[in-house]
């Protein structure tokens, strides 16, 4: 009996340490996956060969797996809103990068606009000039005035 209370008494520390380095999971796939990572290395340490036995690392290993469960544990019980399953978060990632992109497109159009409305007064400018016009800027002129005048860019 006093072996388990000094073990309970270790996995609290364990649990108090690991509370004061990380946040709390942002998903149950994250906590999974520390889980899993310190299970790992529990792992190794129990497949040493018999002569490499190290039973303070074993021990050592095993109250940080049941430190991490206990933390899994806590962070689901205690703030459910923050446990989001991954599909959740990736959705709302996903819908975030869309309305960036949205607006990106929007101001990219206004100063597609502000160029063509630029180029239409400039154009105006120098076909108003006429016969003055030298030929090599008169046909290139028409020419993309035409373009401007299309509904859609070719």
């Amino acid at each position: 009996m006093k072996a388990d209370s000094i073990t309970l008494y270790d996995v609290g520390e364990e649990l108090g340490r690991i509370r004061a380095r990380h946040s709390p999971f942002v998903s149950p796939h994250e906590g999974l996956g520390v889980l899993m990572e310190e299970f790992h290395e529990l792992q190794l340490e129990i497949f040493k060969r018999p002569s490499s036995y190290r039973p303070d690392l074993m021990r050592a290993e095993a109250v940080q797996v049941a430190a991490v469960a206990v933390r899994l544990a806590s962070d689901l019980a205690h703030d459910e809103s923050k446990i989001r399953p991954r599909t959740m978060l990736l959705r709302d990632q996903a819908v975030e990068q869309c309305e960036r992109m949205r607006q990106r497109w929007l101001e990219s159009e206004r100063t597609l606009l502000d160029l063509r409305a630029d180029a239409s007064r400039l154009l105006g400018a120098l076909v108003s000039l006429g016969d003055e016009t030298p030929e090599n800027i008169a046909q290139p002129a028409n020419a993309l005035r035409a373009k401007l005048k299309s509904p859609t860019p070719t």
